[in-house]
């Protein structure tokens, strides 16, 4: 859970905007006011940069500021990292040497994540940390379930604990802050996550944010964030899209299994989450209802199209207050963009349903029109798409849904077993499978717990424990 409220005082400046001497003089202005707000000079970072020419480019915009008073203590430069690549490709060696140019010259350099200025050293830890943790894994040759599952467990062993009072709300949250020391909340957990499974680079997963905003009294109170997954493995016949969240499950102290109470909920079980007290973790509030936890309140949306006349394929984007939301629940349910059309456009199952249902759309508007569709152009064919599936969200929705098929005991037992054969060391296995079956009983206690009777949960159907 995410505590609110994030007071800046730096003024964030993307040195490639046009109007670049208007926003420069905003700042101005508002450095007149108060000498205790900086600014922070920022671009996308790419491994082929140009060095000379962007030192040169940095260089001007601070000899400008200069000759205005700014100090160098009041001036920063970053590449901005995106958190949706993957962190492990980043290429440092050109920005060491920029490192060092700006520091001789008294200025901040790093890289900037969630409103925070990393140094070159932290991001390379993180950098090791994440591609350390794949590499592990992909080592095991696991199938895409045990590889997420493997994963999961790596990121829950960590205790949920947030940054101290004079610490920045990114080292809890950021996947550099979280590499770099023991804080870690719901943001941090999704991050590094997404990190590793992002460098291990199985198309067979994907992971996308579930970015929610607690709300009471009609206030925003607190903020969380969790995931939704697709995994396709056809060793365990999954493909579909589930949800996780891995704070609710972290290892607490005294416990001797593991906790997946979390992992690989089938999305129909949401709603039948009972309320959760989030007391002990999070703020001191009582009794949220578990949908302002789990579900966003962002409303669903139309599509809307952005398309080039001379793309080949449609480019369909939803309109979103949030755009870091791949697939998201909203209180008017399922709320997905472009990412996620074009994952279910190339799923093998909805892909056939989906061109079918087109192809009868097609000849129902254009048969009519007495358009010839063997000889539609890209553009029309793609346009006339983008409206077909704005049309039909709710018949997409159903797909995503019938897709999220529940995991059945036996295939997380054996998934399960798998992992842990493959990670825990000094044991036989006659331990691993005690570890494995203490893990699952103590899951089907919790989820009576966590969901009503009406759950078709894996661990909420068994009332007992097979051995």
């Amino acid at each position: 859970m995410d505590k609110v409220e994030i007071k800046q005082k730096v003024f964030f400046l993307d040195i490639r905007q046009k109007n670049i001497n208007t926003l420069l003089n905003n700042f101005l202005k508002l450095a007149e006011e108060s000498k205790d707000i900086s600014i922070c000079l920022k671009m996308p970072y790419k491994n082929n940069i140009d060095k000379k020419a962007i030192k040169n480019r940095f260089d001007s915009i601070v000899r400008y500021l200069r000759k205005k008073n700014v100090s160098n203590k009041q001036i920063s430069v970053a590449f901005e990292f995106n958190n949706n690549k993957d962190i492990g490709d980043l290429k440092l060696d050109v920005v060491k040497d920029l490192e060092l140019d700006f520091k001789r010259d008294g200025i901040k350099f790093g890289f900037l994540d969630q409103f925070n200025l990393w140094s070159i050293n932290e991001v390379e830890n993180t950098i090791n940390t994440v591609k350390s943790t794949a590499n592990k894994i992909k080592q095991l040759h696991l199938s895409p379930l045990e590889t997420l599952l493997n994963a999961y467990i790596s990121v829950t062993k960590r205790k949920y604990k947030f940054e101290r009072e004079d610490q920045n709300f990114a080292m809890s949250r950021s996947v550099i802050g979280v590499s770099n020391n023991d804080s870690i909340v719901c943001a941090g957990y999704v991050e590094l996550l997404k990190s590793i499974i992002n460098k291990i680079n199985d198309e067979n997963i994907k992971l996308f944010r579930n970015n929610v905003l607690i709300q009471q009294n009609n206030k925003t109170i607190a903020g969380h964030t969790n995931l939704i997954a697709y995994v396709k493995d056809e060793k365990y016949h999954i493909d579909g899209y589930y949800y996780l969240d891995p704070t609710w499950d972290f290892k607490r102290d005294k416990d001797d299994y593991l906790r997946l109470n979390y992992f690989m909920v089938p999305l129909q079980n949401i709603k039948e989450i009972k309320k959760y007290d989030i007391k002990d973790v999070s703020i001191n509030k009582k009794d949220f209802d578990i949908n302002s936890i789990l579900m966003s309140n962002y409303v669903k949306t139309k599509i809307k199209m952005k398309m080039s006349r001379n793309s080949d394929a449609a480019h369909l984007y939803y309109n979103t207050t949030d755009p870091m939301n791949g697939i998201s629940f909203t209180v008017n349910g399922l709320h997905f963009d472009n990412v996620i059309l074009n994952n279910i456009l190339k799923q093998e199952k909805t892909k056939n349903i989906i061109y079918n249902k087109f192809d009868e759309y097609l000849k129902d508007n254009y048969t009519k029109l007495q358009i010839d569709l063997m000889k539609m152009n890209t553009y029309l064919y793609n346009s006339t798409l983008a409206k077909f599936i704005s049309e039909n969200h709710d018949f997409i929705e159903s797909l995503i849904y019938k897709s999220s098929k529940p995991i059945d005991l036996q295939t997380l037992k054996d998934a399960l077993y798998k992992v842990l054969s493959c990670n825990v060391k000094n044991k036989d296995k006659s331990q691993i499978y005690a570890l494995t079956e203490r893990t699952l009983e103590n899951n089907i206690k919790m989820s009576s717990e966590k969901f009503n009777k009406s759950a078709k949960d894996a661990f909420s159907e068994c009332e007992y424990f097979d051995k």
